[in-house]
């Protein structure tokens, strides 16, 4: 349904840190983010294999909690933000690509 309606969805790995990954990152409809370090290496918590489309910062990332501090948290799911907002800001300047375009885009211009 998503998909009619031109609506990418990007997903977390998981963090099994193994070589495979559960739905919804196995989708072929989805863009599956794992989780990389500060030192642009992927995590070693973060699951990965085929299907992965790329990683983005996923290790203590500054987070707010709801008693209003900062923690900072690890996981693809702090990942995938990223990748969400890239393609949003992709798609708000090229609101015709469709979803595999976008996804192709990052596969050929990300590294």
């Amino acid at each position: 349904m998503l998909l009619k309606r031109n609506v990418l969805v990007v997903v977390a790995s998981g963090n099994d840190g193994v070589p495979e990954m559960g739905y919804p990152a196995t989708s072929k409809y989805a863009m599956a983010v794992g989780a990389s370090n500060r030192m642009d290496i992927a995590a070693e918590f973060s699951s990965y294999g085929k299907g992965l489309s790329m990683s983005a910062p996923g290790s203590d990332i500054p987070s707010l909690m709801p008693d209003g501090n900062v923690s900072y948290l690890s996981g693809t799911s702090m990942a995938t933000p990223y990748v969400a907002a890239a393609a949003g800001l992709l798609l708000s300047k090229n609101p015709s690509l469709k979803p595999n375009q976008v996804r192709n885009l990052f596969a050929k211009y990300s590294r």
